[in-house]
């Protein structure tokens, strides 16, 4: 069974989220950018449940997926 994955997206004055399965989230990211042009993305995290924590979520920065929309475009 495949793993859901929530990715937090931050952008200059909002945020987006979404779903993806696991393995697909740089494709699913492409995919939903695309709905936000001229959108300037600070940040994007995968948002992680911790039962521990206070608000029971962690937000890990996803360093991969940000050397994905900074590696778009140059081929």
């Amino acid at each position: 069974m495949e793993r859901l994955v929530r990715i937090v997206v931050r952008f200059r004055g909002g945020v987006f989220s979404f779903d993806s399965r696991e393995g697909r989230e740089a494709e699913d990211l492409q995919r939903y950018l695309a709905m936000f042009p001229g959108k300037e993305v600070e940040r994007i995290e995968e948002q992680v449940y911790d039962p521990s924590h206070p608000r029971r979520f962690r937000y890990l920065v996803r360093e991969d997926l940000m050397g994905v929309i900074h590696g778009a475009g140059k081929d």
